[in-house]
């Protein structure tokens, strides 16, 4: 999911619309809460058969942590609807540091890039 998904106009999407008119979310109480975890599955019929997924985990908790590259991608999808447009230049300087944090010896600097 990406914001656009979010928008008026991502939210008037007749395909999107549509499949949320085919979901029947359904509590299962055998999945369980682990700690502040809370295990999700899906289950796809289709005219070849049934698909299901469970993920106990989800992506992005610290136990099953993002990628770098991920995490890039959706700072630079949030920072794109930003009220006030960053340069691409401070947008890829601003990951570059976010990367190597260890290594900034003054965050304004990062903050000054993101205003």
């Amino acid at each position: 999911m990406i914001i656009a998904d979010y928008t008026v106009e991502g939210l008037k999407n007749p395909v999107t619309l549509g499949l949320a008119q085919k979901v029947i979310p359904v509590f299962r109480e055998d999945l369980k809460k682990s700690g502040d975890i809370y295990p999700a599955e899906i289950e796809i019929k289709t005219k070849k058969g049934t698909f299901r997924k469970r993920v106990d985990i989800p992506y992005g908790h610290p136990q099953r942590p993002m990628t770098r590259a991920a995490i890039s991608e959706k700072f630079k999808d949030c920072v794109s609807y930003s009220v006030k447009p960053l340069p691409e230049k401070h947008i890829q300087k601003v990951v570059e540091q976010v990367s190597g944090l260890q290594d900034v010896s003054n965050v304004s600097e990062i903050m000054a890039l993101m205003c």
